[in-house]
Order: C-alpha cells, then structure tokens, then sequence
C-alpha cells in the first residue's frame, strides 16, 4: 500500500538521530499473514510469534531511489508492528480495522481499492506505546534482502477481530491459488545487537 503525500504536499517521515539527523520518508507499508493454522510474524517476542506483522517503510530522503537505498546500510528504516487476530478484541485499532475490512474487497494480490475514509499513519499507534520498541540493523525480508535496514520493533501488539483478519488468508494469486503465510522464516541473528528503548 502505497503512502500518499500529507495534506501540506509533504510526506510522513521521522527522524532518527544516528551518525547526526537523518530524514526517512514514509514510502509503503505493507503485511505478513500465515493462515488459519499458522502464526504469520517475522519476528518473535522471547519465542513468541504473532498472526502477523505490518512494516511501514520509510526510505532514506538521502536517496534518490530505492535502489541506491538498498545499496546503504541506512537505507531504509522499518516500523514493524505486531498482528494478534482475537474473536472479540477488548483494545482495537480503528485504522487497521480500516485496512483490513478493505482487503475483503480484494480478490487478487495485484488488485487495489481505496480506503473508505482518510487516515493518519500514526493512527496505527493509537493503541499502542511507541516510546516502547527493540532495535537493530538487519535486512530488507524480500529478495534480495539487502543488509540496508535500521528496523524498529513495538512490542505490543495491535488486536484484530479475526473476521477482519481472515480476509487476508482469502487472497488469491495469478494462479488463483490462495496466498498463505506470507513470510520470511527467522533467521540467525549472527551475534548482532539488539537495543530496547529507553521508556518503561
């Protein structure tokens, strides 16, 4: 899901104070799912994995193109957000309740429908504490996985109601196959660090 430019005519970004002030404009966002069966996050919490994950993209405005992002190791910073599908969610998101309702509109992968009604990317976080996130230098998770992303994780979750989440698991490819988990296996974190923000 593409993100469009601000009412001003500017682009949602965030600034991230590594190696002086950097600029990163939000580009897409977009999830992981699994299936009725399966857990469908790339990350997990102390061995826990979600139902899925939403990573909102955000290039390096350094960068003319995406290509010569992903050729830098700060290329790209990810916001990653966990998914929990539950019957009868006591906290929802009505932003992600949005986008999600919506996907029931769309049969194919490629296929696009515009959301019913405006909404601000940081209302994805009304639910949530965004002082709270682990962080890292890791990898883009789709080839070909370029060691070009400072990823943010929050570890609370965003709850569901699993009638808006099982649209995903009825999406169907070129194939007409129905696309299921839809996500990289986690991989060795070859002694990297981790570091947890500093809020409680």
């Amino acid at each position: 899901m593409r993100i469009p430019k601000t009412v001003d005519g500017s682009r949602p970004s965030l600034c991230i104070s590594t190696e002086g002030q950097q600029v990163f404009e939000a580009d897409q966002l977009h999830f992981h799912w699994g299936s009725a069966l399966s857990k469908g996050s790339e990350h997990c919490l102390d061995g826990n994995y979600y139902d899925g994950e939403v990573h909102i993209v955000h290039k390096n405005a350094s960068y003319k193109s995406n290509k010569e992002a992903g050729l830098q190791p700060n290329g790209f910073a990810v916001l990653a957000l966990f998914i929990r599908n539950l019957e009868d969610p006591n906290i929802e998101t009505p932003a992600m309740n949005m986008i999600c309702k919506q996907v029931s509109s769309i049969t194919k992968l490629d296929d696009s429908c515009p959301l019913e009604d405006s909404m601000a990317l940081q209302d994805l976080f009304a639910s949530i504490d965004s002082q709270k996130y682990f962080t890292y230098q890791g990898s883009l998770t789709t080839p070909p996985c370029a060691e070009a992303v400072i990823w943010f994780v929050f570890p609370t979750p965003l709850d569901v109601p699993k009638e808006l989440w099982k649209h995903f698991w009825q999406l169907r490819d070129s194939r007409d196959q129905r696309v299921l988990n839809t996500y990289r296996e986690l991989q060795d974190g070859h002694d990297r660090p981790v570091y947890r923000s500093k809020a409680k």
